[in-house]
């Protein structure tokens, strides 16, 4: 089973995704944050360094693009081919209400006609394969029959599908009989399209027993739950090759040691680009909210690393709890936490 780490925006950047690899890994597929290409047809300079080569050597990555126009999604995906990339792929499932009321990410699901049309023009003339991220709908899960028959007409090379409307953002449970619905017309449809499942992903057990569930799953993509756990990849695949949960190889188990090893990589490697210690807190801080369950005492040092107006505030909060504090065997987000 194919296991890839989910796009977000402002966390899983082209440091991150390698600072994770070189640490952790058992991660087969990364996915940049969204790139929106438009009508000036220029990139920002974060953009470019999330598409530089250089800066994703040795890992798989796919670009994503966020746009609801698709001569703008071709320039882009033009643009991943000149660089070697060999697919991107079409994000229709951001639910950001700004994002949405531009008719982006899941906007685009508002109108099915729309939406196949974009396909149609962009399929047409793309250089190279297109995958989706989707939502399956806006408000009613029902929505999706009609979205689905779109993307049955088009070879995608994958369809990642988040169980969840655009309304809903990241709570509740997700629709499993959607999805169920959903593998079963793509299985009958002939396509040599991969199915993965993303979306309330936080247990190894979670992750293997979908394969289980859903015989024609080809993966799934993980995000709150690895950015919380990182091993939480190594302990799916671990799982996963032994087949008979009852008699699973030795799991990995996250340690202090490498935990903190990782923590000191992170931040060496966005103090060498980040202008100034203040930048480097400001994007520490964006991964304290999924890390803290790891730690004893992790609700006490995750105010202080909030309230840190300095980065040696920053230091001085996480240097005590990696000397005082123990890691938590199995710590998770529970499925309903994950936002």
């Amino acid at each position: 089973m194919i296991i890839e780490m989910a796009p977000m925006e402002g966390i899983t950047n082209y440091i991150y995704r390698r600072v994770f690899a070189a640490h952790f890994g058992g991660v087969d597929r990364y996915y940049t944050p969204f790139i929106s290409p438009n009508q000036t047809e220029s990139l920002q300079s974060r953009e470019w360094k999330e598409l530089a080569p250089e800066n994703n050597q040795g890992l798989v990555v796919i670009p994503q693009l966020l746009t609801k126009n698709p001569e703008h999604f071709l320039w882009g995906a033009a643009q991943a081919a000149d660089l070697g990339y060999e697919e991107v792929n079409y994000n229709l499932g951001c639910p950001s209400g700004t994002v949405v009321s531009k008719g982006k990410g899941a906007g685009m699901l508002r109108d099915a006609d729309y939406l196949d049309r974009a396909l149609d023009q962009i399929f047409s003339s793309c250089p190279i394969r297109v995958s989706v991220k989707t939502r399956i709908g806006i408000a009613d899960p029902a929505e999706f029959e009609r979205i689905l028959d779109v993307y049955l007409r088009y070879p995608l090379s994958s369809l990642i599908i988040h169980p969840r409307v655009q309304k809903e953002f990241y709570k509740g449970d997700v629709h499993r009989e959607i999805f169920a619905a959903a593998a079963e017309r793509l299985a009958a449809s002939g396509r040599n399209t991969s199915l993965i499942f993303n979306g309330n992903i936080a247990t190894a057990e979670e992750a293997a027993s979908l394969a289980k569930d859903f015989p024609g799953l080809s993966g799934v993509m993980l995000g709150r739950g690895m950015l919380t756990d990182p091993m939480l990849a190594l302990k799916t695949k671990a799982l996963m090759a032994a087949k008979d949960f009852s008699s699973r190889k030795e799991t990995p188990v996250l340690t202090m040691e490498a935990f903190a090893s990782f923590h000191e990589d992170l931040v060496r490697r966005n103090s060498e680009v980040l202008s100034g210690s203040h930048q480097v807190l400001h994007r520490l801080k964006e991964f304290w909210p999924y890390w803290y369950v790891n730690f004893t005492n992790g609700v006490k040092y995750w105010k202080r690393v909030r309230k840190a107006r300095y980065y040696s505030d920053y230091e001085e909060a996480v240097c005590e709890l990696f000397q005082k504090e123990e890691i938590i065997p199995g710590a998770c987000f529970e499925a309903y936490s994950i936002r």
